[in-house]
């Protein structure tokens, strides 16, 4: 009966320091003023639909239009982590051209060994994110992306003219593969110097 009860015991403190360090962890805006939706634990705000079946990217835009015009920025957690959500365009101005160098880490995991395409400009962190960029930005100067622009609106045109066929037809649209063919429109000519009109 003693090991039962010791353990229920360490259980019961076991719980306790979690919920302390949620209610902790989830007073980080409050205590600096920031707007925010209340977190449910241990979700946060980002998942605070709990059983809704709701994806990020609309919670996310409830807490926009939510706190649109009131603050900069609103408060949000996902789990235990804070996480800012810029709502004002001078503010995002603001981070990603004047404080850029203390905001290029985004806290999204990438994994090159398993996922080598995970390892683009919008997931990479650091100095991997430097040296990665230094290797893009000669490929998209101005006079480049001018040289790009008629056979970027040229595969467009193929796009819109197929899709519009296909809606014409009333026949089911494989969106997936007419956005691969666009894409491979676009990449071929511009990257490879290809022309290859999937």
């Amino acid at each position: 009966m003693g090991f039962i009860a010791g353990l229920c015991y360490l259980l019961a403190l076991i719980l306790i320091g979690v919920y302390s360090l949620f209610k902790v962890k989830f007073r980080y805006w409050k205590k600096r003023g920031i707007p925010h939706f209340e977190p449910r634990i241990p979700y946060g705000t980002l998942f605070r639909t709990g059983n809704k079946k709701q994806h990020m990217s609309e919670n996310l835009a409830e807490i926009y239009e939510a706190f649109k015009g009131k603050a900069p920025f609103a408060g949000a957690y996902f789990f235990m982590q804070a996480i800012p959500v810029a709502i004002d365009l001078d503010f995002i101005q603001h981070v990603l051209v004047k404080h850029f160098r203390l905001f290029h880490d985004r806290g999204v995991f990438y994994n090159p060994k398993y996922d080598p395409l995970s390892v683009n400009l919008f997931m990479v962190e650091g100095k991997k994110w430097k040296h990665l960029r230094a290797k893009l930005t000669p490929t998209f100067t101005s006079g480049k992306m001018k040289f790009m622009y008629p056979t970027i609106v040229e595969a467009a045109t193929r796009f819109d003219q197929t899709l519009n066929d296909a809606v014409r037809m009333g026949s089911v649209i494989e969106i997936k593969e007419l956005l691969a063919r666009f894409t491979t429109d676009v990449i071929g000519p511009v990257s490879l110097a290809l022309s290859a009109t999937a």
